[in-house]
């Protein structure tokens, strides 16, 4: 009997470390589908010539191209010719520096409805770190800036609504420090605006009154009542007491 060994432990030893390499992207591959399906935000991804190679479901309830339709498509097929233009001029400048960019557009949707659009792009690099296309996320700009023109909106009427009532209005954290004070309320204790910031209002309370008004307090913080009304003193910045009749509710979130 003769028999002929050769030792191939580094072959083994590659193959299965192939084997695992081969593992790793599988598993790195199914991680970005998984992470791209869950991201709320829209994304999209070229090759350098600007042609889509895919997108995630976000960019698709968004712009309502599947990545069926915009494959191969490049930013001249999909997008108005302004749109299309920067990204074109700057690919080249962007394929050198590796660097983010951010352009803001207004674009019209299916609607014919004008949205701000934010888009956001890098390049995308290999394994050996070359650029091999560019990865990028749009923003619809449009809701959240109506949201701060209502919000601002809003703040406006209350600070009217502040300026001119005739009673005092006060804002306090759940500490019961003063936030902010109407001229009205500032009037009434002969404080000048914004002085009184940061005080507790248990410090411009009689101290006989305190004790009544703390109980309610913390039954107001802790749900058992929606409001309270009662009738107390504060002392004024020149020492003086004045009684008021005071209705207190609490401001909750949502």
């Amino acid at each position: 009997v003769m028999a002929v060994f050769e030792d191939i432990t580094e072959r083994i030893s590659s193959r299965r470390s192939l084997k695992q390499e081969q593992d790793d992207r599988i598993r790195m591959q199914r991680f970005s589908d998984a992470l791209l399906v869950a991201l709320p935000t829209p994304v999209f991804y070229t090759d350098l010539r600007g042609a889509f190679l895919g997108c995630n479901e976000a960019f698709t309830q968004l712009t309502y191209l599947t990545a069926q339709n915009i494959q191969g498509k490049t930013v001249e097929d999909l997008w108005p010719h302004h749109v299309a233009n920067v990204f074109s001029q700057r690919n080249p400048v962007l394929h050198k520096t590796e660097a983010q960019e951010t352009y803001a557009f207004h674009l019209k949707d299916r609607h014919g409805e004008t949205r701000k659009i934010l888009f956001n792009r890098s390049v995308w690099l290999d394994d050996a770190n070359k650029p091999i296309g560019w990865v990028g996320t749009i923003t619809d700009l449009t809701s959240y800036e109506q949201s701060q023109a209502a919000l601002q909106h809003s703040r406006g009427r209350l600070n009217t609504i502040l300026a001119n009532a005739g009673v005092g209005i006060v804002f306090c954290d759940v500490k019961g420090r003063v936030e902010e004070a109407n001229p009205a309320f500032n009037a009434m204790l002969g404080y000048e605006k914004g002085s009184m910031n940061g005080v507790s209002i248990a410090a411009l309370t009689h101290r006989d009154d305190t004790p009544n008004e703390a109980i309610l307090l913390q039954e107001l913080i802790d749900k058992q009542r929606d409001r309270f009304e009662i009738e107390k003193r504060f002392l004024r910045k020149d020492g003086n007491v004045i009684w008021v009749h005071s209705t207190v509710s609490v401001l909750r979130d949502g």
